[in-house]
């Protein structure tokens, strides 16, 4: 360039450089796109730790297992909790929410499943260990379902364990009733299977039984179909 009021060359002065700054990011929640996490492969929960440790599920989230969940320590639902694939409990779920089991749903012979809320069997669920349904806690089996019994279930005052119609229940060991046994399908048993109705309990069977144990009854027992023990 040519100086204008001398024709000369000169150069034209150059900004001195700024020095390096990051640039400012503003944490936005409005700008933020919403986030779905979706886990479909095998999921593992070990939980061994034997200082109370526990997982609790929130009462605003959804979580479903589509291949294998195997929870050996302590697991609290307080939301919904939907298994279409394998759940094996070896540890101890406490669940206050909804738990629905579409698939395989096994209660080892360590495990300990204890309701407040509603569990909704529309498959198959094994018990090997001790189920509790406390009072407020509902365990449906629903129609097609079948709910295979080997070890020991507990309803106590005020829970319900309804056998729906199609429902199937498989008592190979023992049913204490302190709350209430609905029957609407099928309950079956064999020479080892006991069945014990509290004074506060009642069973109200309109559906098959076919049991080849021990029914002691001490509080309520209303039958309004076929009944073999």
């Amino acid at each position: 360039l040519r100086c204008p009021r001398t024709g000369a060359l000169c150069v034209s002065p150059v900004a001195p450089r700024q020095p390096h700054t990051d640039p400012t990011i503003t944490d936005d929640d409005s700008r933020k796109p919403a986030c779905t996490a979706s886990r479909a492969a095998t999921i593992t929960l070990t939980n061994t730790d034997t200082h109370d440790s526990t997982v609790t599920e929130a009462n605003t989230r959804t979580n479903t297992n589509t291949d294998t969940l195997d929870d050996s320590g302590a697991l609290a639902n307080d939301g919904t909790l939907d298994n279409d694939g394998t759940f094996n409990v070896d540890g101890g779920l406490d669940n206050a929410g909804t738990l629905t089991n579409n698939a395989t749903f096994n209660n080892n012979a360590t495990g300990v499943l204890g309701t407040t809320g509603t569990v909704d069997n529309n498959a198959t669920l094994t018990n090997d260990g001790h189920i509790s349904i406390a009072s407020g806690g509902v365990i449906n089996s629903n129609d097609t379902s079948t709910l295979t019994n080997n070890d020991t279930v507990l309803i106590q005052s005020g829970g319900t364990l309804d056998i729906k119609s199609g429902g199937t229940l498989d008592n190979e060991d023992y049913i204490w009733v302190g709350g209430t046994l609905t029957n609407q399908g099928v309950i079956n048993g064999s020479g080892a299977s006991d069945i014990a109705i509290d004074a506060s309990g009642a069973w109200d069977t309109h559906g098959s039984v076919t049991t080849h144990g021990l029914t002691n009854n001490d509080g309520t027992l209303t039958i309004g179909a076929f009944f073999d023990n």
